[in-house]
């Protein structure tokens, strides 16, 4: 009697485990399982050279005030590593010598990426003590950091993709999307 009530408590578990996932899974309309969209990258409507500092940061501030997306060009220094992170500093920019005063710091968020940026960087740049990238993202934090504040010298970005390394013939710019209605 006693297998028999297992039996029956265990068969009632299992139909009642697969008949809530008959119902989770109605509203989809294929059979397929349901698959992370790509990042589509918006059209931009306004570059600005990075050279000139003072006219960048505040395009990216009304940027982000207007919640448009921003594509930058990055520098990222991989060596020494900090901590758990794969990376000592990013700053906008296409050259590793920069002047220190010129430089602007980044404090990103990955959270958006689903792939985090260090694994990001150990793809498109196993080896190095720096990587090109372009980041494409929101110029504004739009997560609370909870673990730690950003450094004040340091500007929140919020990384919505990584487009991949910089050519050598890219232009020293950052784009700023076309306004969504």
């Amino acid at each position: 009697m006693k297998k028999f009530v297992s039996f029956a408590g265990i068969a009632l578990c299992m139909m009642l485990l697969s008949a809530g996932c008959k119902s989770r899974h109605s509203s989809t309309t294929s059979d397929s399982p349901m698959k992370m969209k790509a990042f589509e990258e918006p059209s931009y409507e306004t570059s600005i050279p990075i050279a000139d500092r003072e006219l960048l940061l505040k395009a990216l501030d009304r940027a982000g005030h207007e919640k448009r997306i921003v594509k930058i060009p990055v520098m990222v220094n991989l060596s020494p590593p900090i901590g758990i992170r794969a990376w000592h500093e990013v700053y906008i920019g296409t050259s590793s010598d920069m002047a220190v005063e010129d430089k602007i710091l980044l404090h990103l968020n990955d959270a958006a990426l689903g792939v985090s940026f260090a694994d990001r960087l150990h793809q498109y740049c196993p080896q190095g003590d720096w990587c090109k990238l372009w980041l494409v993202g929101y110029w504004a934090e739009d997560l609370p950091v909870i673990h730690s504040d950003p450094e004040p010298s340091k500007f929140p970005f919020s990384i919505r993709a990584v487009l991949g390394p910089q050519a050598d013939g890219d232009k020293p710019m950052a784009y700023v999307a076309v306004k969504s209605s």
